[in-house]
C-alpha cells in the first residue's frame, strides 16, 4: 500500500533540515539596529482563522480506495491503493461536498470522515472538473448532515 508522498526522501530528511534559512515560526530575530522583533504571529490557537471564512465543522477528511485500470492489459486493473484527503460541505440541502478531483481519480470506493467523528460515511462522486481539480460529492447518509456547518461560498473572485 503507498503511504502519503512527502517530497523528501527519508535519507534527505536531514539535510533538508539542515538546508533551511528561514527563521522557524515563532522564533526572535534580530533586526539591524539591535532590536528583537517577533517573526512570525503565533497561530497556535484559533485566533485568526475566524478571518478566513472557512468554519472547521465544515472540513471533511475524503478517504478514496483507487482502482486504476491498466492500459496494457485491458481485462486486468492495477494494484489498489489508499489515499486521504480533504473536502468541505457546500450545501447541506443538496447534500454537496466540494473536494479535489485528484483525491477521487480512479476512486473504486470513496468515503467521508467528519472532525471528531471516527465513522466514515459512503460518499458518491457526483461530477469532476479536471481543468480545475475540483470534484463534487453526495453523501447521502442522514446521520452525516445533523449539525454540520456549512461554508459560504462568494460571488466575488477574488
Amino acid at each position: 500500500s503507498m503511504g502519503r508522498r512527502t517530497g523528501v526522501a527519508k535519507g534527505d530528511a536531514a539535510s533538508a533540515e539542515g538546508a533551511r534559512s528561514e527563521p522557524a515560526r515563532g522564533k526572535k530575530k534580530r533586526s539591524g539596529h539591535g532590536v528583537q522583533a517577533k517573526e512570525h504571529e503565533d497561530l497556535s490557537d484559533d485566533e485568526g482563522l475566524e478571518g478566513l471564512g472557512v468554519p472547521l465543522d465544515a472540513v471533511v477528511k475524503v478517504w478514496c480506495v483507487h482502482s486504476m485500470p491498466n492500459f496494457s492489459l485491458p481485462w486486468q486493473r492495477k494494484r489498489q491503493f489508499r489515499s486521504s484527503g480533504s473536502g468541505f460541505c457546500i450545501s447541506r440541502e443538496e447534500r454537496v461536498i466540494l473536494t479535489n478531483a485528484h483525491c477521487v481519480e480512479w476512486g473504486a470506493q470513496v468515503k467521508v470522515q467528519r472532525r471528531g467523528s471516527d465513522t466514515k460515511h459512503l460518499a458518491t462522486v457526483e461530477s469532476v472538473g479536471w481543468e480545475c481539480d475540483c470534484a463534487v460529492l453526495r453523501v447521502e447518509d442522514e446521520e452525516f448532515w445533523d449539525g454540520i456547518q456549512v461554508v459560504q461560498l462568494s460571488k466575488k473572485v477574488p
